[in-house]
């Protein structure tokens, strides 16, 4: 986990990373099968629960994690839209990957993953870029409280 004095784009950077090393672990061969296999296709899929791998239960927690933050991109892209519903949640989780059903094939989601690896590394690429720049402060502190960035705006405001 990361500290709390973390700051918010360090931290925004550092997921995006994370999920691009994520998918590098699901699309790593070991003993001839990615763990991408594991988490999709009817076969895998299909199993009851009881059933599963320790393989299979890890790689579908991976395959969770990548879902879930692509998810979690879509939320923030509709940020100041109004409440978002659990149903709009799960539609916005469909409509932005097919890696939400693991029914697919395995090829489809290989296809599908190295796609979402492209966007995440490329949000990545930005967010150095643009904190290198001067455009994001990398020193934007999380932990900022309600009073202290009412005070830091009026500052800025001269008010």
């Amino acid at each position: 986990a990361l500290p709390e004095t973390i700051s918010k784009n360090q931290r925004i950077l550092a997921d995006n990373i994370g999920v691009v090393a994520t998918i590098d672990d699901l699309l790593t061969e070991k003993d001839g099968r990615t763990a991408l296999s594991y988490a999709y296709g009817r076969t895998n899929a299909m199993l009851p629960d009881w059933m599963k791998t320790e393989q299979m239960v890890d790689s579908e927690a991976l395959r969770n994690r990548v879902v879930a933050s692509v998810q979690l991109e879509n939320v923030k892209k509709l940020k100041g839209t109004g409440p978002i519903t659990e149903n709009e949640q799960k539609i916005l989780a469909n409509a932005a990957s097919v890696l939400n059903n693991p029914l697919i094939s395995v090829e489809l989601a290989e296809k599908e993953m190295r796609r979402v690896k492209a966007m995440f590394a490329t949000w990545s690429r930005e967010n150095e870029a643009a904190i290198a720049r001067g455009e994001l402060d990398p020193n934007f502190a999380t932990t900022e409280t309600y009073e202290q960035k009412k005070a830091r705006i009026l500052k800025a405001k001269g008010e």
